[in-house]
């Protein structure tokens, strides 16, 4: 660009720097995104938290996979849970013991169930957005598994879980989804005890009053 003097003076031609716009890759632009909406969900405040004495009612259905034997199954879990604390905060989160059903049906390696019940104790974090959460459960169930001897029909299991709940449109209506390891055995009723080690993919809904 040329700049020009109405006393005679040399025009003086200043160049302009051409900047190209650096872009960074979808990947990074995806990832930073997730991490500002889920650390700002970590520092906001918290919505809808419960008070302790809040029941909670829930249906998760679940496909399980063994680990130390092809057992596969699909199970339900109908919940009835209380919460028997609540804890405030920046982060708050509330604990949650509950009873807990167990129907399972065997499709793999043979057609049997699973019928039984048991209590757990949830850890959940409320936030606005996503609520991690972490269980911890046990309990006895009576089972017709065939093709594979777990020493009885009387099983124990004991189990952990780790998983999201999503506040949905509705007061206190939920969608949860997470993971569980369980572990079944005899608890020593007979010398044959090999135990079955399983994965457990589950999603659900609950609702709390």
């Amino acid at each position: 660009m040329a700049l020009s003097s109405p006393h005679g003076i040399t025009p003086v031609r200043m160049r302009t720097s051409r900047f190209r716009a650096v872009q960074a890759p979808w990947r990074v632009r995806v990832v930073a995104g997730l991490l500002l909406i889920l650390g700002g969900a970590a520092v906001a405040a918290a919505a809808d938290l419960p008070a302790v004495g809040a029941t909670e009612i829930g249906l998760q259905s679940v496909y399980s996979f063994g680990i130390t034997s092809n057992a596969q199954m699909v199970t339900f879990f109908p919940r009835l849970g209380q919460v028997v604390r609540v804890m405030e905060g920046s982060r708050p989160a509330v604990l949650t013991f509950a009873i807990e059903g167990i129907f399972s049906r065997v499709v793999e390696t043979s057609h049997a169930m699973e019928l039984g019940g048991g209590l757990l104790l949830r850890y959940r974090v409320v936030l606005p957005v996503l609520q991690p959460y972490a269980e911890l459960g046990g309990g006895m169930l009576y089972s017709d598994l065939r093709r594979f001897d777990l020493g009885s029909r009387i099983l124990f299991a004991a189990q952990g879980a780790v998983g999201l709940q999503i506040p949905l449109a509705g007061d206190g209506l939920a969608a949860t989804a997470g993971y569980r390891f369980r572990h079944l055995s005899n608890a020593g009723q007979s010398r044959d005890n090999p135990g079955l080690n399983s994965n457990l993919l589950a999603v659900g809904l609950c609702y709390q009053f």
